[in-house]
């Protein structure tokens, strides 16, 4: 009688414990209560019988076996024994309780496929009666530890049954429950399952257990297996073996089951031309760049322009097309921007262009969707659009020259001079800028090269004027560059360091030069559309 009252306590101490909302105090307390729950049991022999665990993770179990014990104790002897029942009659119950004991599942799922869950949940249910007790997530009750809710499930179920899906999402936290699941399967062999797309193949992580295809038949014969033999719990007596006597019934159940996990893929629809690259291993992206054997997926046109059919491709297959361009800036950006989205950053704008080496267009790379993947590979797509709209075939040459080079003064405008001006002044005089010039310097030389890419030159500007003045005026300020690039590069990199307000005056000087520029083609330009 002293040991019940003792674990009836510890049972009330249990249910004060779990109230505690503070993760910390609750712990504290937990370590208390298992403090007194190891003299409980040194007190009382037979509690050694139920295999408590008397460990801080999983003392709700603990506390459900000895609640279990309380409620089957008011008639025993001391040898655990009922008084007025024989030994027969004591096996014989016993046998019972083992054929008729409950059989749990944990149905594993992402937070979007709650919906399909609880419906595959209702069709298990269905053929169990009251032998089949299915734990999803949504039964927890709100302001529950839902780590500790999860954990003491975990031990608990004899099957755990993963719903996959979708292979573009991540699985980690699945995955992890599966692991759990398997580590804490001592007491008898339990089943992970893993019930998928027909059209979707499971996570590597799950490759070593049984797969379902969500296929009706492939469904029906795992429902079979499930209620009417024991293959699978391997303890007890089989659910519902009548079942096996209605196909009809497994096939209907089987159905239903298909429909919510089969989804079909989405079928989308480009309006642009598009390419993807498929990285396996992202931690060699990190440190070597786009790995060559990085599969690619892209629209006819766009590997059209790399001179590839519709056929498969690895990045080093578009690499040896790329290999006589001078310009390769947009792969170094796009490494850098794929980098970044890996690590879920936020990501700037590639600026530099892409020419195909057989094709006169250029185009701008937007890296717009990152897809992970449930063995952790990653698919990066990207789009690609015009870097200018085109002027039609009947504008003339001149014309559109003088708009390339009207759009690459008005980036080095915005980008380079107002840019870091802002920046600079932004900062103290005495402020060491050292770590901003070798930013400035490439991005001035990225659009440099972005003018030599568009064959945009001082001859050719000319030969676009048709007016003495304006040519003139360009040749001035042609001078007045080839003097100031170099003035510009010697300050930046002095020994002693650059200045703030140095750096300030450079940009200022830039800006001026940079206006005239602009200003002269614009009049070029009225010129033109006006004549």
């Amino acid at each position: 009688m002293e040991s019940t009252q003792a674990v009836e306590a510890l049972i009330a101490d249990a249910k004060h414990i779990a109230k505690i909302r503070t993760p910390g105090k609750r712990h504290a307390e937990v370590r208390q209560w298992l403090g007194r729950l190891e003299v409980v049991v040194e007190r009382e022999p037979r509690l050694k019988s139920l295999a408590l665990r008397m460990q801080s993770e999983s003392y709700l179990e603990d506390v459900a076996l000895l609640d279990s014990w309380v409620r089957q104790e008011p008639a025993r002897d001391h040898s655990g024994a009922v008084p007025g029942v024989d030994a027969s009659a004591r096996q014989s119950r016993a046998q019972t309780q083992t054929d008729t004991a409950k059989i749990t599942v944990f149905l594993s799922h992402k937070l979007e496929d709650e919906a399909t869950a609880l419906a595959v949940r209702d069709i298990l249910l269905r053929y169990a009666g009251d032998r089949l007790e299915v734990h999803c997530s949504e039964d927890m009750a709100k302001g529950e530890n839902w780590y500790d809710w999860i954990c003491s499930r975990l031990r608990q179920c004899d099957v755990l049954l993963l719903l996959f899906t979708d292979v573009t999402k991540s699985w980690d936290w699945c995955l992890y429950e599966a692991g759990l699941f398997q580590q804490w399967g001592e007491e008898h062999k339990r089943r992970v399952i893993c019930l998928h797309n027909d059209g979707v193949k499971p996570p590597s992580p799950l490759g070593m257990f049984q797969s379902v295809p969500g296929s009706i038949q492939r469904v029906a014969e795992f429902l079979t297996q499930f209620y009417t033999t024991t293959s699978l719990v391997q303890r007890g007596a089989a659910l519902n073996p009548r079942l096996g006597q209605q196909p009809e019934e497994i096939r209907r159940a089987a159905t239903e089951i298909a429909q919510l996990v089969s989804r079909k893929p989405v079928e989308t629809h480009y309006f642009s031309d598009y390419l993807f690259l498929h990285v396996k291993d992202v931690d060699a992206l990190r440190t070597d760049g786009i790995p060559l054997d990085s599969e690619v997926v892209a629209s006819k046109s766009c590997l059209a322009l790399f001179n590839k059919g519709d056929l498969k491709w690895q990045w080093s297959d578009i690499l040896d097309e790329l290999e006589s361009s001078e310009d390769r800036r947009w792969i170094d950006e796009l490494t850098a921007n794929m980098v970044a989205a890996s690590d879920m950053q936020l990501i700037n704008p590639i600026r530099a262009t892409l020419k195909p080496p057989r094709d006169d267009r250029y185009f701008h790379l937007v890296l717009y969707r990152v897809d992970t993947i449930g063995d952790g590979s990653q698919w990066f797509k990207m789009l690609l659009t015009a870097a200018r709209p085109p002027l039609g075939d009947l504008a003339p040459p001149a014309l559109s020259l003088t708009m390339d080079a009207l759009s690459i003064a008005a980036r080095i405008r915005y980008e380079i001079v107002d840019n870091y001006t802002k920046l600079l002044r932004a900062m103290s005089a005495s402020a060491d800028v050292t770590e901003l010039v070798p930013q400035l310097l490439r991005d001035l030389s990225s659009l440099e090269m972005e003018a030599v890419n568009r064959r945009i030159s001082v001859a050719e500007l000319l030969d676009a004027l048709r007016d003495v003045e304006p040519a003139r005026r360009l040749n001035a300020l042609r001078d007045e560059w080839d003097a100031f690039r170099p003035q510009l590069e010697q300050a930046c990199l002095a020994a002693g360091g650059v200045t703030r307000d140095t750096l300030i005056e450079q940009l200022v000087e830039l800006g001026r030069l940079n206006r005239a520029f602009m200003q002269l083609l614009n009049e070029h330009v009225l010129a033109t559309l006006t004549d």
